[in-house]
């Protein structure tokens, strides 16, 4: 799984990428400081994945999403913010991101979400609602299709 890594903090990244490469299936391609880096970057190397986070100078995360992910549908966007709270996600979800993972809860949660979102009919679909259902990780949100 192709991965790339949009957060202005070098510390922050530095363990996303530690988290990542520690899986067998998972890579980081590329990585970016601001919004607008990371939308250059992700026309260069289409990565599978994104991780994008919220707060970022130049061009914010959400705004940076809502950029992305109508010109590249086969990537899934994955929202990461220290703030973890339902108007923040609505916004990240509703620019086009699959899913939310809480910066604070990333060392226990994101491999999973970044596999789920990877999988056809793993447990999110984009651009939908958020609901509550078995198989949904603890503290993010599952997107089900209103179909």
């Amino acid at each position: 799984i192709r991965v790339a890594i949009i957060d202005d903090h070098r510390m922050v990244r530095d363990g996303l990428r530690h988290i990542i490469e520690a899986q067998k299936d998972m890579t980081v391609v590329a990585e970016a400081d601001n919004g607008h880096d990371g939308i250059e970057m992700v026309k260069r190397v289409e990565p599978n994945v994104v991780l994008m986070d919220v707060n970022m100078p130049i061009l914010n995360g959400i705004e940076a999403t809502r950029h992305l992910a109508p010109a590249y549908p086969r990537v899934s966007i994955i929202g990461l913010s220290i703030q973890d709270d339902a108007s923040v996600i609505a916004k990240l979800r509703a620019a086009g991101a699959v899913d939310f993972v809480s910066k604070e809860e990333a060392g226990n949660k994101l491999v999973d979400v970044i596999r789920a979102v990877s999988t056809p009919g793993g447990a999110v679909c984009k651009r939908s609602y958020p609901v509550s259902r078995p198989g949904c990780f603890v503290g993010t949100f599952c997107w089900v299709s209103a179909d």
